[in-house]
């Protein structure tokens, strides 16, 4: 059988601690032929002058010549289950937690919002299951072989309302989007997929990983409890302990 792949682009500029050109260059998946992989990653270099891009490095103050791209091919996952996972909880910013977001098939339904995903919040760094909610996932991305490309479709109803993970699943990616965030320095946003038919652990790939950039640049929520704590700590007890709002 003709091996599938998937052409995926990374830009020098794309992610950064400040700023993320994350969905502003193009990536491909489900393409089987030489001629097929070849026109695609041209088609990765040319995004490098789409409208998005153009319009980002415009809002940034950047200039409008097209950074490096480097381009991937590689195998494509047969995904069962795709998402991401944040490093540390993306609503609060505690850095003691970590989120994953996950849907059946790949995670393209997830990270463009399309769906309401399947989510997990787990406790650094032992791994504890904090809190559970099995979204609706009403669309997938699954490759169809007569289009040769990643397609959405209605996802059975009888899948839609199970889990796309284990939790022995959900451990394994928090603890390997962890090691990165230790390597890298910084909180971490890592994308994923879950083989629909190697066994456990083997079925986990790791696809890309990003510098987390909703909280960059700022104290981990913690950080700034313990200054404010101790410059004042009867307005702290307060605000933290008896929610009153002290001028």
């Amino acid at each position: 059988a003709t091996l599938s792949t998937a052409v995926r682009s990374s830009g020098v500029t794309e992610d950064s601690p400040d700023a993320s050109f994350a969905g502003q260059y193009d990536t491909y998946l489900g393409l089987r032929s030489a001629e097929d992989v070849l026109q695609h990653i041209r088609k990765c270099w040319a995004s490098g002058y789409n409208a998005r891009a153009l319009d980002y490095r415009r809002r940034w103050g950047l200039t409008l010549s097209a950074h490096g791209i480097a381009v991937g091919v590689m195998q494509l996952v047969n995904a069962r289950s795709g998402g991401v996972t944040f490093t540390l909880n993306p609503i609060t910013g505690n850095r003691k937690e970590a989120m994953i977001e996950a849907n059946w098939g790949f995670g393209q339904s997830v990270v463009s919002g399309m769906v309401t995903p399947d989510s997990f919040l787990v406790k650094r760094p032992d791994g504890d299951i904090l809190e559970e909610r099995i979204g609706r996932k009403e669309v997938w991305s699954v490759f169809d072989p007569e289009q040769g490309c990643v397609v959405e479709q209605p996802t059975p109803s009888a899948q839609a309302a199970r889990p796309c993970l284990n939790h022995a699943e959900v451990r394994e990616l928090v603890r390997l989007a962890v090691e990165i965030e230790v390597r890298e320095g910084c909180p971490q946003d890592v994308e994923w997929a879950i083989d629909a038919h190697l066994p456990f652990p083997r079925n986990v790939f790791l696809l890309q990983h990003r510098p987390e950039t909703s909280w960059a640049g700022r104290p981990a929520p913690d950080e700034v409890d313990q200054a404010e704590e101790s410059s004042d700590p009867v307005g702290y007890t307060a605000r933290t302990g008896f929610e009153v709002k002290v001028p």
